[in-house]
């Protein structure tokens, strides 16, 4: 429930184009995923925060970010 709400408000700042105050919502609700041990979760995290530098134009933390998004989805398949 409090992933969920983490994850919600950083997307609202995010529409709201508040990036600072979206990204500190997403690193939250990737520290509640972490603890409770939920790649599928800490992974969707990796993705909102890659999407934020993309649309900066931080091209090296964006990619980063959807790589380690891409690898932990990788890793749930083997």
């Amino acid at each position: 429930l409090l992933f969920g709400c983490e994850v919600n408000l950083g997307i609202v700042f995010q529409k709201l184009q508040q990036e600072e105050q979206a990204l500190d919502y997403f690193e939250k609700a990737m520290q509640i995923a972490e603890k409770a041990n939920n790649d599928s979760q800490r992974n969707a995290c990796f993705k909102y925060i890659a999407d934020i530098y993309q649309k900066r134009q931080e091209h090296k933390l964006a990619v980063y970010f959807y790589e380690k998004a891409s690898f932990g989805q990788n890793r749930r398949s083997i």
